[in-house]
C-alpha cells in the first residue's frame, strides 16, 4: 500500500468533527483569597513584602546594600551593564519581574516573557523578586488561564525558590536556580 492510499483510507474513515466541551471552573475558591495568597507562599518559602506601589518598593530597594549588585529590573529592560549574550547575566545577584497573575491556591505567579530580549536573567539571578498588584490574585489555575495572555510567545507560571529533598529526604531551599523568591505584593 503506498503513502497517498494510506492517507486517502484515513481521510476516508475518520470520525466527525467534535466541538471543544464547555470550559468549566472546577477549581476551589477561597472567602478570603488574598489570606490564602499569603499562606500558599508561606508554604513553599516565599517571602513576601507589601508596598502601596512599584514606585515605593524601588525607592526602599534602592536604598539598600542589595541596589548596589548586580540588578536586573524587566520593567526597565536593562541590567548594570550591556548584555549581549544570554549567559552575560550568570553574574546576577538580584532579578525583577511583573507578574501578570497570581493564584492562592499554590502561590504561582505567571510571567509573561514576550517583549524580552533573553529570558536568562529569570534563571539565573541568585534572587528572584516577583512584582504582583493585589487586584490580580485569583483563587486557582482555573481562574489563572483564563486571565494570561494567550497570545505571549513564553511565559511560565512560578512558585517558590527551588527546593529539592532527593538527598535524604532533607529539604534544601535553593538547591538550584533562584535561591529565593520575595513576591512584591503592591496593596493599592
Amino acid at each position: 500500500m503506498s503513502k497517498a492510499e494510506i492517507i486517502a483510507a484515513i481521510q476516508k474513515n475518520k470520525p466527525p468533527l467534535v466541538p471543544l466541551p464547555a470550559m468549566v471552573d472546577y477549581g476551589i475558591t477561597y472567602a478570603d483569597t488574598l489570606s490564602q495568597f499569603k499562606e500558599s507562599l508561606t508554604s513553599i518559602h516565599a517571602l513576601l513584602e507589601t508596598y502601596s506601589s512599584v514606585d515605593n518598593f524601588r525607592q526602599t530597594f534602592t536604598k539598600t546594600d542589595q541596589a548596589n549588585n548586580a540588578v536586573y529590573w524587566q520593567m526597565d529592560h536593562q541590567a548594570n551593564e550591556t548584555i549581549n549574550m544570554p549567559h552575560d547575566y550568570a553574574h546576577l545577584t538580584h532579578a525583577i519581574y511583573q507578574g501578570c497573575v497570581a493564584v492562592a491556591e499554590n502561590g504561582a505567579i505567571f510571567i509573561d516573557f514576550t517583549n524580552e530580549a533573553h529570558r536568562s536573567p529569570f534563571v539565573l539571578a541568585q534572587n528572584l523578586y516577583i512584582i504582583i498588584d493585589q487586584k490580580h490574585i485569583v483563587d486557582n489555575m482555573h481562574q489563572a488561564y483564563g486571565k494570561i495572555n494567550h497570545q505571549c510567545s513564553y511565559g511560565v507560571f512560578v512558585s517558590g525558590p527551588s527546593k529539592t529533598a532527593d538527598i535524604q529526604q532533607s529539604l534544601v531551599i535553593g538547591a538550584h536556580g533562584v535561591r529565593s523568591l520575595t513576591v512584591i505584593l503592591i496593596d493599592n
